[in-house]
């Protein structure tokens, strides 16, 4: 007769905490919703009320990120436009946000500074490819393309 296996608390943890995730990006965008992330379904792009378990589970538990970071801009023609760039890294959330913020400066830097409008960035606990289209949506849905550029300013 064989053994039972033990239950691995952390293992099962983990694998629960993948499942629930699945199709969840955490969005923040400079200067919307009081600069606090929100969490977005993918698939209908729609914000996701989610319990603590879920917000410790992305910021504690080591997962496969894609990060999308991007700057939202508006040329004087009123042509909007997301200029980003996509990073995958592996581990916890938290522990990649200085690096993180260092190209986020970088990109920043690539765009018109009369065009900026806002930043921000798109985090999926998977490795789901964060297209342009989706992009331009969520950062539609967080008000990023509601604040002035520089040049509206001066008008």
């Amino acid at each position: 007769m064989t053994k039972k296996r033990r239950n691995n608390h952390v293992k099962r943890t983990h694998r629960l905490a993948k499942a629930q995730l699945r199709n969840l990006a955490v969005v923040t965008v400079a200067g919307s919703n009081n600069n606090q992330p929100v969490v977005f379904n993918l698939t209908s792009l729609r914000p996701v009320a989610v319990n603590d378990t879920v917000k410790r589970a992305f910021m504690y538990l080591p997962f496969d990120w894609v990060v999308s970071m991007g700057v939202a801009a508006r040329t004087q023609l009123g042509d909007e436009y997301i200029k980003s760039q996509v990073v995958s890294f592996s581990g916890r959330y938290d522990s990649a946000t200085e690096v993180l913020n260092g190209l986020q400066d970088d990109i920043k830097k690539q765009v018109n500074s009369t065009h900026y409008l806002t930043e921000g960035w798109i985090a999926a606990p998977n490795t789901l490819d964060i297209d342009e289209q989706t992009e331009q949506a969520l950062y539609t849905a967080m008000g990023a393309f509601e604040n002035k550029t520089k040049w509206e300013f001066e008008q």
